[in-house]
């Protein structure tokens, strides 16, 4: 059959409208003139299959930060291993087909205005190593977090000023994420840790950097950091921690850095 050296039609349409669906600043995105998509600013497609498998439009500068909605045509990429769009001016809520893009191995929607409660369908992204919603602004929520439990290569979550006053499970179902090395949940509103539920929790032994800053946790919450063997930074900053610490980071000793 005919091979051709260009992207994929059906994929170069879905570019345009997710092009279409942007509303300001579209100069940056200006070059997604042509047939072949892969030559455009921003993607990168497989050399052999012509796929899109990258769409990276982080800007370089405030000038070229895009504004408008993330329509639902991105769902069509299916072949997408990164989907950056980090520090833009995004708003709207995240469509939930984004969880069928099940070849994501980063997705990155940080520091935009988008709202509403985080899609549970982002737990079918079993490739995922690197997920950040963060610095939303406090529009985004999520009522619970067991969807999290399934992203078994996730190794990099921030998920700070997402509003989790309702997610109580946010500890146990993070405790179930086998690989995961780094996690910000700054500025949250998280749920304080019933004490006698945390010694049961399958608590990430592969956790190396955590922060919790400004969520009026209480001391309790040091033990479920006991069993870490692995963690090198803890952040508590502006929390309700009380007492005398020294028993329940004892065995925290080669933290390297413990936030104030």
């Amino acid at each position: 059959s005919f091979h051709t050296n260009k992207c994929v039609e059906t994929e170069r349409r879905a570019l345009l409208k997710f092009r279409d669906a942007i509303n300001l600043n579209r100069e940056f995105i200006s070059s997604w003139k042509g047939e072949d998509c892969c030559k455009w600013e921003g993607i990168s497609c497989n050399n052999f299959t012509h796929h899109v498998i990258g769409l990276n439009l982080e800007p370089l500068n405030y000038t070229k930060e895009l504004r408008g909605k993330l329509d639902s045509s991105i769902c069509e990429l299916k072949h997408l291993t990164s989907l950056n769009l980090y520090r833009n001016n995004l708003e709207g809520k995240i469509p939930k087909c984004i969880g069928s893009l099940d070849k994501l191995i980063e997705l990155n929607l940080g520091y935009n205005y988008f709202d509403g409660v985080i899609p549970p369908s982002l737990g079918n992204l079993s490739n995922l190593q690197t997920l950040d919603l963060s610095e939303n602004y406090y529009g985004m929520s999520a009522n619970d977090l067991e969807w999290l439990s399934h992203l078994s290569n996730l190794r990099y979550l921030d998920l700070s000023y997402v509003n989790l006053t309702l997610a109580v499970d946010w500890l146990s179902s993070i405790s179930k994420i086998p690989s995961l090395s780094e996690l910000h949940l700054y500025v949250c509103g998280l749920h304080q840790v019933n004490p006698k539920s945390i010694p049961l929790l399958n608590t990430s032994i592969s956790l190396k950097s955590v922060d919790l800053s400004d969520n009026e946790l209480q001391s309790s919450i040091l033990k479920s950091f006991r069993n870490m063997s692995q963690l090198q930074e803890l952040y508590l900053n502006f929390n309700q921690l009380s007492g005398k610490l020294s028993d329940n980071i004892q065995q925290l000793c080669t933290t390297k850095s413990l936030g104030p």
